[in-house]
């Protein structure tokens, strides 16, 4: 089975990833702060999908960023969802994989997890 962490600072939200990605077969993590997954390189992750803008001052850019530079992860794909537009160049140096923008259509992120996971 997959294993998919999820970083977003909203509560709602979060329950309906992890209720509509363990429906899709997926194991999910859920992580609230930036802060809280910045100690990475313990987990055994197959997709990272990471909100931009989150609470404790660390962007889903700056995570992806650590997650890049470390050699036990720098391989994992990463999905940003945002509710504002990113600048592709933004999210392209910084390594990301997929963009969603929310509200996050399911048909969309379930296509997007699967062209990451092959």
């Amino acid at each position: 089975m997959k294993r998919i962490v999820v970083v977003d600072d909203d509560v709602l939200l979060l329950a309906l990833y992890r209720t509509f990605l363990r429906s899709e077969g997926y194991q999910v993590t859920l992580y609230k702060t930036g802060r809280s997954i910045i100690n990475f390189h313990y987990l055994t992750v197959d997709l990272f999908i990471l909100d931009y803008h989150l609470p404790d001052g660390i962007t889903g850019v700056e995570i992806c960023r650590a997650i890049r530079r470390n050699e036990y992860t720098r391989c994992i794909p990463v999905i940003m969802v945002s509710g504002s537009l990113i600048p592709k160049k933004l999210l392209s140096s910084a390594g990301v994989n997929g963009f969603l923008t929310k509200p996050v259509d399911t048909r969309e992120l379930s296509l997007l997890i699967k062209k990451c996971l092959k």
